[in-house]
């Protein structure tokens, strides 16, 4: 076995192993990403965010304007989203949507009930 010539410059040595490598193909334009989410109904989005705004105005008695339009617009865009030839995302929004609107209406309602209970109580004298 001979012992190839020392290179100062290269401490692995000399050869054609030392060649670079060409770096791999670059994938195809648009390859790995799959088909595109179904566009979220635009319903179902202001349900779940009338919704929000609800349950924390639920604690000011004032919830249930709110919690009334997410309801209903969480049941229609859940009633379009079923009825849709295309398919459509959003169901969980508007669904959560409703949730969140009757949470804000049982909120108020008890809220409300307590508040006229603490009002209307016999005080100590």
């Amino acid at each position: 076995m001979t012992v190839p010539p020392y290179d100062p410059s290269s401490p692995y040595g000399t050869g054609p192993q030392d060649a670079p490598v060409p770096p791999p193909p670059a994938p195809p334009y648009g390859a790995g990403y799959g088909p595109a989410a179904p566009a979220v109904h635009p319903q179902a989005v202001q349900a779940l965010i009338w919704g929000i705004v609800a349950l924390p105005l639920s604690f000011v008695c004032v919830g249930i304007v709110p919690a009334i339009v997410a309801i209903v617009l969480g049941r229609k865009a859940m009633r379009e989203i079923a009825q849709s030839d295309q398919p459509a995302g959003g169901q969980g929004r508007a669904l959560t949507g409703v949730v969140l609107g009757v949470m804000a209406v049982l909120a108020t309602l008890l809220w409300s009930a307590l508040v006229v209970w603490a009002v209307n109580s016999p005080r100590p004298t």
